[in-house]
């Protein structure tokens, strides 16, 4: 068994093998390509979900409530990072459902 947590983690054990199990904690595998669904991931990837879709949705509901009127949400996103696209679709498209705008906010990761 192999535990990977983070992305580059998770992609270099899927990179790694086909047949050793792969533990991971992750968000939106599914928006990732790493797994056909949650009910049903194929593959040797497993483990828990910390965020999925719905985990957005409630956050920007609890944004919401926290700041009545909200019209406009800042999501963080590192330039470069492909993930940083997925998560911040994610986030646009929670906060769209719910009337807010989403705006990006770029970073340059530090090396």
């Amino acid at each position: 068994m192999i535990y990977a947590h983070g992305d580059i983690s998770i992609l270099g054990a899927m990179a790694a093998t086909k047949t050793i199990p792969v533990v991971v904690i992750a968000s939106a595998p599914v928006e990732f390509g790493w797994v056909q669904s949650l009910a049903r991931p194929g593959g040797n990837l497993t483990g828990v979900v910390s965020w999925s879709a719905e985990e957005y949705k409630k956050a920007v509901s609890m944004l919401r409530g926290i700041r009545p009127g909200l019209a406009r949400v800042g999501v963080p996103m590192v330039n470069g990072d492909p993930g940083s696209e997925v998560y911040f679709d994610l986030w646009a498209r929670a906060a769209e459902a719910q009337g807010v705008r989403s705006g990006l906010l770029k970073a340059v990761a530090a090396r």
